[in-house]
């Protein structure tokens, strides 16, 4: 207690007089769980102490818990940008633009995050989470493709040998990104069995039964 009462006390600290009153009414507000009325608060305190940063991390962190965000992202970007914290800053933005289904955008920070921290479990989770979708996209892609193409496999033969390429290209760029999640974490169920997946649509039997095997050794 002794050590938050003075965590809580060096915080407010790095507030000057004029907002802290104010930024104080932002806090107790979020212990009620007022996030709106919160936020309203902070941003009062942000106009009586421009670039504050601790206030600027408030917004950001009450602007999650109202699910605004926007303004979360705009908050932790600042901060980040202003060199704040910014392995914290990282997670937050990884994390909503993993809310917000952004997985290109979420790749940037995601990677940018893990180069600085490269032990960081809540990056490393994150980073794997956004690979896996991001190959799932490029699965459903090519098996659309692949869908698209089986016509042509008995009207023009041919043809399908060339076009059913560019399917296949499709799954290796699949396998190219989910294999990085599977460089963070070998283990992980969904990773594996993507993994297979894309084994399986390409033909490639002996990885297929490798994957396979590891499966099962997790009890996959």
């Amino acid at each position: 207690v002794i050590v938050l009462m003075f965590f809580v006390t060096a915080v407010f600290a790095q507030i000057p007089n004029d907002a802290k009153v104010i930024a104080k009414a932002g806090v107790a507000l979020t212990k009620e769980k007022k996030y709106d009325e919160a936020i309203v608060k902070f941003q009062e305190a942000l106009e009586a102490a421009p670039d504050n940063q601790i206030i600027i991390s408030f917004i950001g962190a009450t602007a999650y818990k109202a699910k605004n965000y926007d303004l979360c992202l705009q908050s932790y970007k600042t901060n980040l940008e202003n060199g704040y914290k910014p392995e914290k800053c990282y997670k937050f933005i990884a994390d909503v633009l993993k809310k917000q289904e952004k997985y290109e955008e979420m790749k940037v920070y995601a990677e940018k995050g893990l180069k600085q921290y490269p032990v960081n479990s809540d990056l490393q989770r994150l980073a794997s989470v956004c690979y896996l979708n991001l190959s799932t996209q490029k699965y459903n892609e090519a098996l659309t493709l692949q869908k698209e193409l089986a016509d042509l496999s008995q009207s023009d033969p041919e043809k399908y040998k060339v076009e059913i390429e560019k399917a296949n290209d499709i799954f290796k760029e699949s396998l190219e990104i989910v294999t990085k999640a599977y460089e963070i974490n070998a283990t992980n169920k969904n990773v594996l069995q993507a993994m297979l997946g894309i084994y399986q649509a390409l033909n490639d039997t002996s990885n297929a039964k490798k994957i396979e095997g590891e499966l099962k050794a997790i009890g996959g």
